[in-house]
């Protein structure tokens, strides 16, 4: 078993307010299955008041190893 984390920071939009007044959260116009994230995508910049939004996406891969030897490396 392994993974692999590949990070990078992309300067998401959406509509404002991020949650409405029911605990809803909008929509990012930069990260759907649609539009994903890419690197080509702008960085968030930083600021000492500034908002950060993150997300984080899982790509599971197929592999040979059986379930009983996925800790025998």
């Amino acid at each position: 078993m392994g993974f692999e984390v590949e990070p990078f920071s992309v300067k998401h939009g959406y509509t404002p307010p991020f949650k409405d007044l029911d605990g809803a959260t909008a929509a990012l116009s930069t990260c759907s299955k649609a539009k994903p994230v890419t690197h080509d995508m702008p960085p968030q910049p930083i600021s000492v008041a500034g908002e950060v939004l993150w997300s984080y996406d899982v790509r599971w891969e197929y592999s040979d190893v059986k379930w009983a030897s996925r800790s025998d490396v």
